[in-house]
Order: structure tokens, then sequence, then C-alpha cells
């Protein structure tokens, strides 16, 4: 993708998003998101319901009183997992955003990404718990075709008539861009017209005390703060969170001829790992300055062209450290602002990237730069020019990280297309059906 989207010289195969749809604790859709993040609120809340006593950890970042009858009342919707609901409900808006037609769908011209981590431990939990209290013969079958993490690429793609090409990743945090990734090159190589990127994961109080018990979860150490706090010298974990994002890809030339305005252009994206060891990041950040080194160079941008790094840093004491001296080694000790959304939206794993995309063009749109929140204690290992307050800032082209457990990381570079971000989403693209 070197150079098809310089300053102001547009190539016919410049990769845009033309669609997108969230789910996250704010609410259910994009201007939820938008007007979440607006307000510097945060999702993490204390767990309550079933479970929640029985957790070492204490808080979470979830959507409250969601009831699948309230988005679809039919007997297959409300049956499905809850990540294949949220799933479904971000790829239906997406889809509609981006006026995608079922013909397109049906004719095998557009795919589906879809990347998890953890979307169907809900449904496996159910059966095999199940099959260990009353036996196989009393388990429900319909319960079992719910606990492949295929599942919800399979739901999407039998709702909006999906016949291309269909892949799941389970790759971690980093998914999200390896999604972004695939899809890319299967429209540069004219395999499909659009594709769907769907990332989602979920939390539940078994896998946040699973991550507690690991060391990973706040509070790492009991006693201390709770909170997501990421780069702050009080960070004790990370909190898990659940979103859903779905992206709508294609070329500029497509995207043209449907008469569809774009949000935001990808530019290019970069992958690595640190090969350090199990569940461990390498200190000085070697795998996450090599992926974010691949995406400028692959988008063709200069430390200079960079005016936003949305970290992928979870509140991990390691990790932030990591991701900050990788940033500092980058951008020569004088790095763009910096922004971890982890600390309002959670640890939303295979979901992170994609909704740091989804909050660029949020920014873009509102000319601010959002905030991180309950940074109140620096810390000289994360010497960063980080985002503590809300700022009013024209924001051109952003960096977004993921990282994961082990070493993993990605790194995507976004920029504004200004025809359609400038003036924010297009009545034609809003008031078009799928």
């Amino acid at each position: 993708m070197r150079g098809i989207l310089d300053s102001r010289r547009i190539s016919d195969d410049a990769i845009v998003i033309t669609g997108i749809g969230v789910v996250t604790g704010f609410g259910i859709g994009y201007d939820a998101l938008c007007a979440g993040l607006v307000a510097e609120k945060s999702c993490v809340r204390r767990l309550d319901g079933d479970g929640a006593n029985r957790c070492r950890v204490r808080k979470g970042a979830f959507l409250e009183r969601f009831n699948p009858s309230d988005y679809e009342n039919t007997t297959h919707f409300g049956r499905l997992a809850r990540g294949t609901q949220f799933s479904i409900m971000a790829t239906d808006e997406a889809i509609k955003q981006a006026c995608v037609p079922r013909a397109l769908a049906s004719d095998s011209q557009v795919g589906l990404v879809f990347a998890s981590t953890r979307v169907a431990l809900e449904k496996t939990q159910q059966f095999y718990g199940k099959i260990l209290d009353k036996g196989p013969r009393l388990v429900n079958p319909l319960v079992f075709q719910e606990t492949v993490n295929n599942a919800p690429a399979s739901h999407i793609c039998m709702r909006h008539g999906i016949t291309g090409p269909s892949l799941t990743l389970t790759s971690g945090g980093t998914g999200g861009i390896q999604a972004l990734a695939i899809a890319s090159q299967w429209l540069g190589r004219g395999k499909v017209k659009s594709v769907v990127v769907t990332a989602a994961d979920v939390a539940d109080a078994p896998s946040q005390s699973a991550h507690g018990y690991a060391r990973g979860h706040a509070p790492v150490e009991l006693g201390g703060i709770e909170e997501s706090c990421p780069f702050d010298r009080r960070r004790n974990g990370y909190v898990l969170g659940e979103a859903a994002v779905s992206l709508v890809l294609e070329t500029w030339s497509s995207a043209r001829n449907r008469g569809v305005d774009p949000r935001v252009a990808l530019c290019g994206w970069g992958m690595a790992h640190d090969g350090c060891g199990p569940g461990r990041y390498h200190h000085d950040g070697l795998g996450m300055e090599a992926s974010i080194r691949a995406a400028m160079e692959m988008a063709s941008k200069g430390c200079g062209d960079i005016g936003w790094v949305l970290a992928g840093a979870q509140s991990s004491k390691v990790g932030d450290r990591s991701e900050a001296r990788a940033l500092r080694r980058v951008f020569s000790d004088r790095t763009p602002p910096v922004t971890a959304l982890k600390s309002a939206v959670g640890e939303v794993e295979s979901a992170s990237a994609p909704l740091f995309i989804a909050a660029a063009v949020a920014a873009m749109r509102h000319e601010v730069l959002f905030r991180t929140l309950n940074h109140e204690e620096h810390d000289p290992d994360c010497e960063l020019d980080l985002v503590k307050s809300t700022r009013r800032a024209y924001v051109d082209t952003v960096l977004a990280n993921a990282l994961w457990f082990g070493g993993g990381s990605a790194s995507v570079v976004v920029q504004r297309w200004d025809d359609g971000c400038a003036r924010g989403p297009s009545t034609t693209n809003a008031e078009c059906s799928a």
C-alpha cells in the first residue's frame, strides 16, 4: 500500500473504511462511543449479578442492562452467545452505514474477517458444564454449535448473505489489526470488492477471576488500585472489558463508484513479536518498536506526520513501560500526544485496535484528543506527552497500537479523509439501509 495515499494525491487503490459499527460499555452504536469519549466517561464499574461474589476481581467494563430482545425479539437471536449478539449488532450498523448491497454480498464480492479471543467462552462453559453435571444425553445440541470461535462469523454471513471468503482469527489483542491486514490484502488482489472486519470480546466473572489469579487483572497486588490507569506509577493490572467493532473496508474506487463517503483511510500496518517468553513483554518493547516502524514505513509516514498515538497500554507495569520506551525510540524522545483509551473502555482484547480506529474517526470529526483517565502519578519510566485532559486539536494522521500477552505487537496508521471525515458522517451513508 506504499504511496497510495500521499497528501492530496489519492490512488484508486487506497484502502478506505466506509462503515463503522460499535458496541461498548458506553452503549450500542457508534454515537454512544462518541458521546462517552467526548464526555470523558468510563465504562469501568463494580461487578454485580451472578458469580460476582465468587470473583477475585471486583471491576470490569461492561454494557449494563443489556436485553437481547430489545434489539431483536426472536428466539434465534436470544439464544446466541452475548459476544455473537454484539458482533451481529456492530456488523448491522457498519453494513448499513456503508450501504453494502445484499446483491454484492450474495455475488461473492464481500468477504468477512472475524477476530476474537474468548467470544465462545460463555457457551463453552454452558455446554461442558451441563455434560459434567447431567451427562451428554441431557445437553442441548444447539448449544454445541455456538462453542466454536467461528460461530459469530457464520451467523454474520448468513444474516447478510455474505458468500465471499470468511476467516476467523484467534490472535488475542493483535487480532483486530491482523484482520485489517488480511482484508487489505484481499482488496489489493481484487479477490473481493468489500471486506467486513468484525472483532469482539466479552468478559464474565470466571474469565476475570482466571485473569486475576494469573496476576494480570487488577488488583495484581492486593490493596493496590483497582482502576485501569495506564502509564501511571500506581498501575496495578488491567481491567477486562467487552466490545464489538465492525469496519467495512473497500478501495477508494469502489466507494466512489457506489457514491459512498469514506470515514478514514487505512494507510499501513505492521506486526511483530518480542519472542521473549510465555506471558512476558520485552522490557524495552522491541516487538512494539518493530511493528510501529513497519506500519509507518508502509504508510510512507515520518515521525512528524503522526499527530496522535492511541496506545495499546492496558495498565500493566511491564507492558506500559515497554510501549513507552518503544515510542520514545521511534520518535526520538519527542512523541506525539498519546492517549490510552483502555483506561475508559477496559482491555477489550481483539476489539482494541478497531475500537481505536473508531475513536480516531470521532476525534477527527470533533477535532479533539480524548484524554487518558485515572492518570495522577507520573512514572519517569513512561515519559510521554500523555493527554491527561481533553485537548482541542486538528487530527490528521493517527497511529494505533495493539499488544498481547506473551509479546505480540501490531500497529496501524489511519489518515483523515478530507471529503468524509472533515464534515462527519455523510447524509447518504447514514440514511442508506442495507
